[in-house]
């Protein structure tokens, strides 16, 4: 029985109400929903308290630590913050959040759309997120045009660190050997010879740094590293992390 509300529960109740999948699919692809965050969020909370919640998750069984530093830890802040300080808590829930959520939905949306209507295809991402903090105009005297430049700035900044960490966490896990008939060129890096993936990997992490103009190349690179592992006979690589990505 699948859960009220869930992925599966709406596929079988749209299968039930005898929605074609020409009809799911036109819906799917005029599909957009933005959750924006906004600059005067509720919560209020530090970040250094979020940060320990955080780490009570990570440790539910030995709570005693966390919990006693909870207990001697300034809850209220001393000083204003401003709207770059606005910026990194925002960025905060993205990282630790909103980035791990999206993956974990889209996951569970394919393989539960494709249970329900195998041959209907999920063409973009639907559901993507946006933020105002830093941008908004709505009478914020301390939002300047320098202050969001300089918000679009970090925000570029901690993504790409977000993609570069991913980028080495494949690289350490992406480690199939590439059949080829073709002599293997001279080794000049710490790869054996036939690890191709792990080179693709290198080299999209070191475009990274400015090479690419568009996010729709770094995707396309991703992608084709994608294919050559279905090719191969990797499916569970191919859909785990870097399908995530």
């Amino acid at each position: 029985m699948a859960p009220a509300q869930s992925l599966r529960a709406l596929f079988h109740e749209l299968r039930e109400a005898g929605v074609s999948a020409t009809t799911l699919q036109h819906c799917l692809d005029a599909l957009t929903i933005e959750p924006v965050l906004t600059a005067h969020p509720t919560e209020a909370k530090r970040r250094t308290t979020l940060n320990h919640i955080l780490r009570l998750n990570e440790q539910f069984a030995h709570p005693d630590e966390i919990l006693e530093v909870l207990w001697q830890t300034d809850e209220t802040r001393e000083r204003r913050i401003g709207p770059l300080d606005e910026v990194d808590r925002t960025l905060f829930f993205f990282e630790r959040t909103v980035i791990p959520a999206l993956a974990n939905f889209y996951a569970t949306f394919r393989a539960e759309l494709h249970a329900a209507y195998p041959e209907v295809r999920l063409n973009h991402p639907f559901l993507t997120y946006s933020s105002w903090v830093g941008g908004d105009r709505d009478g914020h005297p301390f939002v300047t045009p320098q202050i969001s430049l300089a918000t679009v700035a970090h925000q570029r900044t901690r993504l790409l660190e977000h993609y570069r960490r991913e980028c080495d966490a494949l690289i350490s896990e992406l480690t199939h050997a590439v059949p080829s008939r073709r002599k293997h060129a001279p080794v000049t890096d710490a790869f054996q010879p036939c690890e191709r993936y792990r080179r693709q990997l290198l080299a999209i992490r070191e475009k990274l740094s400015g090479r690419y103009r568009r996010s729709d190349e770094f995707v396309r690179d991703l992608e084709a590293l994608q294919t050559g592992l279905r090719r191969q006979g990797a499916v569970r690589a191919a859909e785990g992390r870097i399908a995530r990505l």
